[in-house]
């Protein structure tokens, strides 16, 4: 996963609506997770990197 996946994630990030206005908290929180999964995976990507002495 690169940072491009990750700015496209949220550049086509959209949130379900409740009926009586705002958003689904249940699908924030979901997309939020997912988020922060893809962060996570690239952060472990730059850890090696920097482990094995790439830059």
């Amino acid at each position: 996963m690169e940072s491009k996946e990750i700015c496209e994630y949220l550049k086509n990030l959209k949130f379900k609506k409740c009926i009586i206005g705002g958003l689904s908290e249940e699908d924030v929180w979901k997309k939020i997770k997912k988020l922060d999964e893809m962060y996570q995976l690239e952060l472990e990507k730059i850890k090696q990197e920097y482990n094995r002495g790439d830059k």
